[in-house]
């Protein structure tokens, strides 16, 4: 084979083996809808303690209680406390201190919510928001979806919420 022709099969070669990487590359996890089914949230032994002021460490915390904020109606109130959580399920809630935090809802890059039929559901956090206020869901929802008042999982960054994750509790 002369010079040229093994150069050129070398890169065909190399064109070859770059195309069936990039064949087989992982195309990530796609885009997340609306109403998509999202998966349980795994829950830690304990979440954070809250202190009584100052900013919430990085981490996990319980939110007993959500809603539109006072101040504000387009940021979103969390009453967080600290959760333990038992071997079988249970929850045990030490809210003292309890604090309020309130939240831009453009700083939450994933919400979830669950329904009374305990299944998990994605939704944009300006839907949160609407929920929240007493809307209507969007009509991605499936039928007869309303928020219920189960209590979320926050994971703080930063001194803010970027992720809000409801769970069932029977």
């Amino acid at each position: 084979m002369t010079a040229p022709a093994r150069v050129g099969a070398v890169a065909a070669a190399v064109v070859a083996a770059t195309l069936a990487i990039v064949g087989c590359a992982d195309p990530g996890p796609g885009e997340v809808r609306p109403y998509d089914r999202a998966p349980v949230p795994a829950v830690p032994d304990r979440t954070r303690e809250v202190p009584s002021d100052g900013d919430l460490a990085a981490g996990a915390y319980w939110a007993i209680d959500v809603a539109v904020s006072a101040d504000d109606p387009n940021m979103v109130s969390f009453v967080v406390v600290q959760a333990t959580f038992d071997a079988s399920g249970g929850v045990t809630i030490d809210d003292d201190p309890a604090r309020t935090l309130v939240s831009d809802p453009a700083s939450l890059r994933s919400v979830s919510v669950v329904a009374d039929d305990r299944k998990n559901y994605a939704i944009p956090a300006a839907e949160l928001l609407a929920l929240v206020r007493g809307d209507a869901p969007t009509a991605d929802a499936p039928a007869g979806y309303a928020l219920t008042d189960f209590p979320f999982l926050l994971t703080v960054a930063g001194g803010v919420v970027v992720e809000a994750r409801q769970i069932w509790l029977g």
